[in-house]
């Protein structure tokens, strides 16, 4: 027979085991009910969901969640409900997010890439200019911008036929450096904003040396050239193309004189915002979404003028079949 200290031992071991257990379980509920709250009162789609329905769902998935780690399967049905896949979830080491489709790049496209110089240059093309912009990261705004007016002026400076901007290898980061970096190809004023759900509109808003957010100067740069508003420009899209580089795009989609070519773009066209759950856990959610200066929409891919699928060689523009068919555009002129 055990003495009555072993079971008294045993039976606190079972007790502060189920006590742990049901802290566990408490605090993936109280994680979970503040993502659907942010979401909620956040999120650019909110008002195109049944929250009653979705949270329901939500937390049946939730219901064997032992700790915050296990709530994958739920908060990524609520990211697609949303349609959200450019949104994150986080919890300490575990990052959660909804996959709408798998992005598709080739060998080219992964080659291209991993090269460090290969994602910004620019270079003479005939009597055509091509300018390659890349992803900015948001600790070098004013640098990248500086950089890319600088880059666009030297281009312009020798009067070329048309100019080529080629966004295949960027992939986002911040969008005011290089929406502010090709301003010499821009009407001054607006260029494009963002809608929330409440419908409430902010504008980006250029001008010879700032980029502005409403009336909140952004960055600026020094002024290096004359602007060409005519100019023929030809802008060249891919699968890679995504977040802040689709950005960009919406800023020059009103522009005059200005084609895109190639594919459609990876469809990230939202802008996200990070709110902290707690010490632990954050969500990174897409609060808005794009318009250009007409108010037109942008909700998926932006896809390009003229279609142009494969054929990429970055490290080669002569053979670049995307290349190719925005020198003849441009010489066609």
């Amino acid at each position: 027979m055990k003495s009555l200290k072993s079971t008294a031992l045993c039976f606190m071991l079972i007790t502060s085991f189920f006590t742990k257990l049901n802290a566990q379980n408490k605090e993936a509920q109280v994680i979970l009910d503040k993502t659907i709250e942010i979401m909620k009162n956040n999120s650019s789609n909110s008002n195109g969901v049944d929250w009653s329905k979705i949270t329901v769902k939500a937390n049946e998935l939730a219901k064997d969640a032992k700790n915050p780690e296990d709530l994958g399967n739920s908060i990524r049905y609520l990211f697609q409900s949303l349609g959200d896949f450019h949104g994150r979830f986080g919890y300490k080491d575990s990052v959660f997010n909804w996959q709408k489709e798998k992005i598709k790049l080739t060998d080219e496209y992964r080659t291209a890439f991993k090269q460090k110089g290969n994602k910004f240059f620019t270079q003479q093309l005939g009597e055509v200019g091509y300018l390659r912009i890349p992803m900015t990261p948001q600790e070098i705004t004013k640098e990248r911008a500086q950089a890319l007016q600088d880059s666009l002026c030297q281009l312009l400076r020798v009067k070329p036929k048309g100019l080529i901007f080629d966004l295949r290898l960027n992939y986002g980061g911040t969008m005011w450096p290089m929406i502010l970096g090709v301003n010499k190809v821009l009407k001054k004023g607006v260029v494009g904003g963002f809608i929330d759900s409440k419908n409430e509109v902010k504008n980006w808003i250029v001008d010879d040396e700032s980029i502005y957010e409403d009336k909140t100067k952004i960055t600026s740069i020094s002024s290096n050239c004359s602007p060409n508003l005519e100019i023929p420009l030809v802008v060249i899209i891919g699968p890679g193309t995504a977040s802040a580089a689709e950005d960009l795009i919406v800023a020059l989609k009103t522009r005059p004189n200005t084609t895109f070519i190639g594919e459609p773009t990876t469809g990230a066209v939202s802008v996200v915002n990070g709110f902290k759950i707690d010490n632990d856990s954050w969500i990174n959610l897409s609060i808005a979404h794009l318009i250009d200066k007409n108010k037109t929409l942008y909700k998926d891919k932006i896809h390009p003028d003229i279609l142009v699928k494969g054929g990429d060689n970055l490290s080669n523009l002569e053979k670049d079949s995307k290349v190719k068919s925005a020198l003849k555009h441009i010489m066609l002129k």
